[in-house]
């Protein structure tokens, strides 16, 4: 069985390393075709699978941490409408500073580097002063000091950081790939006398706001997991036309919101979609999930989700049925995904 814990650390390394400097060609990258399948939400089986994809995406990017056995990698994606995000890029040209070149072991990557007005539209429109990094990576292979292993970049990283507002309010962006070519991102690790290889496609824009005891991000994103030597694949989209995907914590209560569409695939579950909201923030432990209320809704049905103390939970569809879920079958589920 693919080993989701480890996945989902290696996926969130790839991501900071992306929004870190990391890029994509578009190699047997596929963006499902249509929208899918709405979610069906009729039974227990599937609200523990909505349950594990919500939590597993906030664990992905770096939210929830106090969650115990933080669980799949489940998801990585494809099929946000190329362009989408192109709009998000105002700078002044006077303030962008020449590319430079590097090498890196095998191929190489040019940087620039510069100011500008950045406007953030998956939160309020307002442009904001920023300093930014655009990389463009050509077949980037690293070598680890270590000798035991590379990573590989192609494609575009565009990040921008801004400065405390008087609020104490901080925005900063990060944009991967370009049109409808991801970033991508590959790792290769030695295992005996064979070699894994674990890619990454990312393709889309983050915006994120950070405060006193509050950090949100907002996204509309495209995340593709192909892990080779297990002939794995997973994809999550984040957000779409109607509006990005959002993750919040706030970390003095130790809760967690989450809002928006999403839709995912894997090499055992068909392309799905539904949409997530948390009517009552949710609180976490290591016990999971201790308080709230989780509401997940497709066409195809809704579903809502109360926890109580004990990582317990208690749930009512919209076709009548309702139920309850213990925290050893919750924490199964988030460990060991149904896709």
């Amino acid at each position: 069985m693919w080993n989701f814990g480890a996945a989902i650390g290696l996926a969130a390394s790839a991501l900071l390393l992306s929004a870190c400097g990391g890029g994509s060609d578009g190699r047997d990258y596929d963006d499902g075709g249509d929208d899918g399948e709405p979610a069906p939400l009729s039974g227990k089986s599937d609200v523990l699978r909505e349950i594990s994809i919500v939590a597993n995406v906030a664990q992905l990017f770096g939210y929830g941490d106090g969650l115990a056995e933080p669980s799949s990698a489940l998801f990585k994606a494809a099929g946000v409408p190329s362009g989408h995000w192109g709009r998000y890029s105002a700078r002044n040209p006077s303030l962008l500073k020449a590319a430079t070149r590097h090498d890196c072991d095998s191929g190489s990557y040019t940087l620039e580097e510069g100011s500008g007005q950045e406007p953030f539209g998956y939160f309020d429109g307002t442009r904001r002063a920023v300093s930014f990094r655009i990389y463009n990576y050509d077949d980037c292979t690293i070598d680890d000091e270590s000798g035991n292993g590379s990573s590989y970049d192609d494609g575009r990283v565009e990040n921008g950081s801004g400065t405390p507002n008087a609020s104490n309010e901080t925005y900063d962006y990060s944009l991967l790939g370009s049109g409808d070519t991801p970033h991508l991102y590959r790792r290769y690790e030695p295992v005996g006398s064979r070699t894994e290889l674990t890619e990454f496609f990312t393709l889309g824009r983050f915006e994120f706001r950070s405060a006193t005891n509050q950090q949100e991000q907002r996204s509309i994103l495209s995340f593709r997991l192909n892990a080779e030597s297990d002939d794995y694949l997973l994809d999550l989209d984040l957000g779409n036309g109607s509006g990005p995907f959002t993750i919040a914590e706030n970390t003095s209560s130790q809760t967690l919101s989450l809002s928006g569409p999403y839709r995912y695939h894997s090499s055992i579950c068909d392309w799905t979609y539904a949409e997530v909201s948390t009517p009552t923030p949710l609180a976490i432990s290591t016990d999971g999930f201790t308080a709230g209320r989780l509401r997940i809704e497709s066409d195809r049905g809704l579903a809502t989700i109360t926890f109580a103390a004990d990582g317990s939970a208690r749930y009512e569809l919209s076709n009548g049925n309702s139920g309850t879920l213990n925290a050893s079958e919750i924490g199964l589920a988030v460990s060991e995904p149904a896709c």
